[in-house]
């Protein structure tokens, strides 16, 4: 199938499913992303039905929109003035908590190699793609939960912008480290 189409297909059954997964999530209490993970892992490695190369050839595109969308629904609404008073704390803790999940998802993986669960060729450059990985506090998942727990509108804007803080910081530093390691 030709990439295009297979992206299009693909993008039109993520907002299918993701719908679905907003009205489970409204009865059930339990994340359209859970359910947007399982059907990847069911189409995927489960069952082979969209082969890890045609996957490969739309993941890019794929990665950007993603981002481009949950952010737009997460700043959809914010207010600006709400978010003048609330980036430059949001950035300092953004900085923060990013600089020290890095360190730690660093620290702990170094000692994983040095127990054994790594490989020897594990490297401190390795522990920092981790860490930039996952040191972030996810919008796709902090920004729903703000708006499904009708948290004080201040709380919500520090916490969302944060949240949207680090997903940058961890895509810069994460390919950042990529290019270093290639």
């Amino acid at each position: 199938m030709d990439p295009v189409a297979l992206f299009l297909l693909t993008i039109a059954g993520i907002f299918l499913l993701g719908v679905l997964g907003e009205v489970i999530f409204r009865r059930t209490g339990v994340p359209d992303v859970v359910w947007l993970i399982v059907v990847g892992i069911l189409l995927g490695p489960v069952t082979g039905l969209l082969p890890r190369e045609q996957l490969a050839a739309i993941a890019p595109y794929f990665a950007a929109l993603t981002l481009v969308v949950i952010l737009f629904d997460g700043g959809i609404h914010l207010r600006l003035r709400d978010v003048a008073q609330a980036a430059p704390r949001s950035g300092i803790l953004a900085l923060l908590t990013f600089s020290l999940a890095v360190a730690a998802v660093t620290l702990v993986s170094m000692a994983a190699r040095t127990v054994g669960w790594l490989p020897g060729s594990w490297t401190w450059t390795h522990g920092l793609l981790l860490g930039a990985i996952l040191g972030g506090s996810s919008s796709i998942v902090i920004m729903p939960a703000m708006l499904q727990a009708k948290v004080e509108p201040a709380v919500a804007n520090l916490l969302n912008l944060e949240s949207a803080f680090t997903d940058a910081l961890c895509v810069v530093g994460a390919s950042a480290l990529i290019e270093i390691i290639l």
